[in-house]
Parts: C-alpha cells; sequence; structure tokens
C-alpha cells in the first residue's frame, strides 16, 4: 500500500511527468485529470500517497484534500502547485491536512522525501 501514489493534474504534460518522475522512485502510480475522476476510480484503500494540483476546473486540490481526510484519514497529501504561496494565504489552514510542494521544487526524491516526512497523515 505504502508505494501507490495517486496523481490528480489536470495538465496532461504535468500528469505524465509527475506519473513518470514517481514511477522512477519505486512509486505504483494511478492517474487521474480531475479530483471527481480520483474520487470515483482510484483504488484508495490501496493508496498510500495523493499527488494533488491545486489548481483544476471543477473540484479544488483543498477540496480533494478535504474529501480524502474524511474518508481515506490513512491517505498521505500533498498538493503539488505553482502558485504556493497563494495557497498559503488563501488557504493558511491546508497545513493542517497536507503537506505542500512548490511545482518548481518538484523532484522526484524530494516528493519520496515529503512522502515519508508526512507518515503518519494527519487526521485533522
Amino acid at each position: 500500500m505504502a508505494n501507490r501514489l495517486v496523481v490528480i493534474d489536470d495538465d496532461p504534460a504535468l500528469r505524465v511527468l509527475l506519473s513518470e518522475t514517481m514511477a522512477l522512485q519505486g512509486f505504483d502510480v494511478d492517474a487521474f485529470g480531475s479530483g471527481a475522476e480520483a474520487i470515483e476510480k482510484a483504488e484508495w484503500g490501496r493508496t498510500g500517497s495523493a499527488l494533488i494540483d491545486w489548481m483544476m476546473p471543477g473540484m479544488s486540490g483543498v477540496e480533494v484534500v478535504d474529501w480524502l481526510a474524511a474518508h481515506h484519514p490513512d491517505v498521505r497529501r500533498i498538493i503539488v502547485t505553482a502558485a504556493a504561496d497563494a495557497l498559503l494565504v488563501q488557504h493558511p489552514e491546508i497545513v493542517d491536512r497536507a503537506a505542500v510542494l512548490a511545482k518548481t521544487d518538484f523532484s522526484g526524491p524530494r516528493v519520496a522525501e515529503m512522502i515519508e516526512a508526512t507518515w503518519p497523515p494527519s487526521t485533522a
């Protein structure tokens, strides 16, 4: 379970990049183009972590984090965003429910370290 990772990003190129990068880090990756699709189709009972884009049409990354915290609190939650500062200003409480990573700081080893550091996940 710990090595199963869900990637949620509406940008197809970034979704592929995130997925392939994390697969090279040893994760089994399932990728989805929206929060609603991930909620419906992901095997959450077998998932250890989720990388979630913040700004997506429809369901935002914050809404996905809230849903995961309520329904699958054991899943580690990391929001990956190009606008980390704006996210933290608009949603300062997010740090209680998810780790936040700027896309400019993204690397496979960095995310693997964050996943390790966010265990056990917050149940807030």
